[in-house]
């Protein structure tokens, strides 16, 4: 994180949790909302009179921020991320490092996937098959496109399981 309060740059992202009323400017308690910051997500933890309490999502980390209602961060843990890349004896609970450009792109892709299919009378395939479509024309190089293709297929392939398990048929 960042040693200045002053300098410390976030921007808010959908969160699961994210419904049509929560896209208005009035909602100055961002519910609905994550906090991405240096490449890590946070949730909020707490909501106060005039600001949000964030704490990062991975559970053994208890680095936290707080932003008031005014988009201004007030104060930031001590404490940084202690980066746990993936290696034989670590446990893959353990591992925790930045989201790369493309994990960020791939999330904010599901976001508007989840926030389409809640809210438009179409196919989730379709709206799947258009989001990734837009996707594609935004990258520049095949390496690009296909790191991003590299993960997209893992979110196909859970999708797929999750309704074979739950028995739902997708569109």
């Amino acid at each position: 994180m960042c040693d200045e309060i002053e300098n410390i740059k976030y921007e808010y992202v959908q969160s699961n949790t994210l419904r049509l009323e929560h896209e208005d400017e009035t909602n100055e308690t961002k519910d609905g909302f994550e906090v991405l910051c240096d490449n890590f997500l946070f949730y909020r933890r707490r909501k106060n009179k005039d600001s949000n309490y964030w704490v990062c999502k991975h559970k053994k980390w208890n680095l936290s921020m707080t932003i008031g209602f005014d988009g201004k961060v007030r104060s930031i843990s001590k404490k940084s991320h202690s980066l746990q890349e993936m290696r034989e004896g670590v446990n893959p609970a353990d591992v925790h490092l930045p989201l790369t450009e493309f994990q960020i792109l791939t999330l904010h892709f599901i976001k508007k996937v989840k926030l389409r299919c809640s809210t438009e009378d179409v196919g989730s395939n379709k709206i799947f098959e258009d989001e990734q479509n837009k996707l594609f024309k935004s990258l520049k190089t095949d390496e690009e496109k296909n790191n991003v293709a590299s993960l997209i297929i893992i979110i196909q392939w859970v999708l797929g399981q999750i309704t074979t398990w739950k028995g739902i048929t997708i569109n």
